[in-house]
């Protein structure tokens, strides 16, 4: 069995109590059946060289406003990269963290859904992406 491949979609690497949720989290996933990934709006904060250390994929998407042309082609650059490494679960944390993720994970299962007429099982794994996001106050 292969590790599931799992996408964490965050603002910064700051200091924070949601940063420091999924760090601790990403610490204790078993790295035999998690393959573990970040991705993030800054390459900021104090758990960059962490995540360097162990080697975690880091990708930066870097967004002035969401109001922007280049919000768009750093959401379609994440598309991308969830259908080229075959992430399975794409989870978000934050207010933006949710507003730059959601959008690209629902296309990848609306893309890969129209293409596929045979049912669940002979879907691309992109189409079968779970999403998941921590609540927003």
């Amino acid at each position: 069995m292969s590790a599931a491949r799992i996408l964490n979609v965050v603002p910064t690497l700051m200091c924070g109590g949601t940063e420091n949720q999924f760090m601790t989290l990403s610490r204790r996933l078993d790295p035999v059946r998690f393959e573990l990934q970040f991705a993030c709006l800054r390459r900021w904060g104090p758990y960059v060289q962490e995540i360097v250390d162990r080697r975690i994929p880091l990708s930066e998407y870097r967004v002035p406003s969401f109001r922007s042309l280049r919000a768009v082609t750093e959401q379609a650059r994440l598309v991308r990269y969830i259908v080229r490494h075959r992430i399975q679960i794409v989870h978000a944390y934050n207010f933006y963290g949710n507003v730059f993720a959601v959008p690209p994970r629902s296309a990848i299962a609306r893309r890969t859904s129209r293409r596929c007429r045979s049912g669940y099982s002979a879907m691309p794994a992109a189409s079968r992406i779970g999403f998941s996001s921590t609540p927003t106050r």
